[in-house]
């Protein structure tokens, strides 16, 4: 089958994945999203993707925002970021229901700007962080949005 082809694959295939991707060898072939066009589910994006096309939003959400580009992902975090949003996207929050594209796009784009500011601080894992350096990100995080006095009437 030729890479521009999308694979068709039976049901059982989607509902049998794991739901952690620790331990996986073949984590790269494991399926992020697929869709049913006449009676067989295509597959239209895979764990090793650097974008993943998700499932699960309203009908006037264009195409372009039901994407995940983990090439915006720091390199240093991006294997790290695409196992927890993996995991979030098969299991969801503890004791809550698995959650849709919306919610996929959220935490992505939201971690986005911690994970830049760790890139600055040269971590090359999230291991390394502690809760001084996450405190430290809420001061500059607040430092930026501070409304200078002057400004205010």
């Amino acid at each position: 089958m030729s890479a521009n082809l999308p694979a068709v694959i039976p049901w059982n295939t989607l509902t049998a994945q794991p739901s952690d991707v620790r331990g996986l060898l073949e984590r790269d072939t494991l399926i992020i999203s697929a869709t049913q066009v006449d009676g067989q589910w295509i597959i239209l994006s895979r764990y090793g993707d650097d974008i993943w096309l998700l499932d699960g939003f309203t009908t006037n959400v264009s195409a372009s925002q039901k994407r995940l580009d983990f090439n915006l992902v720091p390199i240093a975090f991006r294997a790290v970021m695409k196992a927890m949003m993996y995991r979030y996207l098969r299991r969801g929050r503890r004791g809550g229901t698995r959650p849709k594209g919306s919610s996929m796009k959220g935490l992505f784009h939201s971690t986005m700007p911690f994970l830049r500011h760790l890139e600055v601080l040269n971590f090359n894992h999230i291991g390394a962080v502690t809760p001084m350096v996450c405190a430290a990100y809420v001061n500059t995080c607040k430092a930026y949005r501070h409304i200078s006095p002057e400004f205010i009437e």
